[in-house]
């Protein structure tokens, strides 16, 4: 088990990698490069989604399909967000695959300003999320003998 100062040593970090992953995006959106941006907007989600597990103990998840299964669990799930984020972070997760995999996919600049505003509300969220959790007293936890997913 983390202990609780480390613990939101690394939250800090997760949360600043989302907002540098953002952007990050920003700038490949201005210079062309929409596969790049995708890439980039995913792991913003991606860093906050795992920040968001961590707050709320769960530490042993590191993949991208354990994150996105133990998200929809608990915060989905549990109510802790609406139930659209689950939806956008599987598209996420598709559109940075065929960003990243897919040799004939191209994402385009207008598909990057419709993701950019989302990714950036889905940040925020979580951020608001993340700081209303760690405002609540004592929180029951989840078992943080989670599987390694």
């Amino acid at each position: 088990m983390i202990p609780a100062e480390e613990r939101q040593q690394i939250i800090a970090a997760k949360t600043q990698d989302a907002e540098e992953m953002i952007a990050v995006a920003e700038l490949n959106y201005q210079h062309g490069f929409y596969n790049s941006a995708v890439n980039r907007l995913y792991y913003a989600c991606f860093h906050m989604a795992s920040a968001a597990l961590l707050a709320i103990g769960i530490e042993d998840v590191h993949r991208h399909e354990g994150v996105r299964n133990m998200f929809s669990l608990h915060f989905i799930k549990a109510g802790r967000i609406g139930l659209e984020w689950k939806a956008f972070y599987g598209t996420m997760f598709s559109n940075r695959s065929n960003a990243d995999y897919d040799n004939f996919k191209s994402f385009t600049k207008e598909q990057i300003e419709e993701m950019l505003p989302l990714v950036k509300q889905f940040v925020s969220t979580l951020k608001c999320t993340v700081a209303s959790l760690e405002q609540q007293p004592s929180q029951a936890k989840p078992d943080a003998s989670t599987e390694h997913i």
